[in-house]
């Protein structure tokens, strides 16, 4: 997926923090039937149920993690809401090769994480989409239209914007060329000079959020809890 490939950075399974372990503790319990059914598919092999709490257990911290990055949005939202958006953006991040914490920078720079948010131009949810666009990446997705409605509800919204960069990265074969294209549409971008299309206000304004979030990640680890 290029430069924001999902990858095992420094502290992305790191051990939790005092707030993070008591927000494990709250909403675990509940969350674990996903996130062990949500676990990445791979060959068929004897997994013990140790291997599986175990990786239940760093997912959960790296939800908990997004859960707290969330409280800093201006959009206003309750635990519930939160730690739902939180478990979005890991589950989908992983599901198309994104580091969460770039997805996370996406929502905040897009909708101050808003579910409900809507553009100026009708675009819609958390990682704003058309709706025209919605209902095509619902077809190819597989997903049933049901009208702009859905994008409002987060699993919906950001699964199609994943899958939306990830087409628009495929077709330009260039990252930062993918996300000036789902602002500003790719047959704009597809006109524009690359290296101007590279550094458009919208790339700047994304990257310079994704790698304050790095940032803070980065020291939470070398401050732990």
């Amino acid at each position: 997926m290029g430069f924001f490939v999902y990858r095992d950075r420094q502290g992305a399974n790191a051990p939790a923090t005092r707030r993070q372990r008591r927000l494990i503790a709250r909403y675990l319990p509940a969350l674990l039937p996903l996130l062990v059914c949500g676990l990445p598919s791979g060959p068929t092999r004897p997994v013990s149920g140790a291997a599986v709490a175990q990786e239940a257990n760093e997912i959960g911290d790296q939800i908990a993690a997004l859960y707290e990055n969330l409280s800093s949005c201006a959009a206003s939202m309750g635990d519930g809401e939160r730690w739902h958006i939180a478990e979005t953006i890991q589950r989908e991040g992983q599901r198309y090769g994104y580091d969460p914490l770039f997805v996370l920078a996406m929502i905040q720079v897009e909708s101050s994480c808003s579910s409900t948010a809507r553009g100026p131009t009708g675009s819609v949810g958390l990682i704003q989409l058309q709706p025209s666009v919605a209902r095509e990446l619902a077809r190819r997705v597989g997903i049933p239209w049901s009208g702009t409605g859905m994008l409002t509800h987060p699993g919906v919204n950001v699964k199609l914007g994943l899958h939306y960069l990830t087409e628009l990265e495929e077709r330009f074969q260039d990252p930062w060329i993918a996300v000036a294209a789902y602002n500003l549409g790719p047959g704009r971008i597809a006109r524009m000079p690359r290296p101007l299309a590279r550094r458009t206000r919208y790339v700047r304004r994304i990257l310079s959020r994704y790698e304050k979030l790095l940032a803070e990640a980065a020291g939470a680890v070398q401050t732990p809890g």
